[in-house]
């Protein structure tokens, strides 16, 4: 999954924008880390946004709070979850 970066969207980034976004084809994405955005952090067992002051278009238009916003939420508290538990296998052996 990527989500769509705008010009707009760059231009707020300035110089950062080549950190945040990947050009692919001509298009901009945000992008990625281990599945997920890769401005998405896991801090404190929640996913928090990075960027949100300046989060793209396609993640204003995703409500906070909203079904698939809390469904992608869960998703990646369990993605977290089950990650956490590999590690700790791998450290035990």
């Amino acid at each position: 999954m990527y989500v769509d970066v705008t010009d707009t969207d760059a231009d707020k980034w300035g110089p950062e924008a080549k950190l945040t976004a990947k050009n692919i084809d001509g298009r901009l994405f945000l992008r990625m880390k281990n599945g997920h955005c890769a401005q998405l952090q896991h801090l404190e067992g929640d996913w928090v946004c990075g960027i949100y002051s300046q989060r793209p278009k396609a993640c204003h238009e995703l409500k906070r709070g909203s079904p698939p916003c809390l469904a992608e939420r869960e998703l990646k508290r369990l993605q977290a979850h089950k990650e956490s538990k590999r590690l700790l296998r791998l450290n035990l052996k």
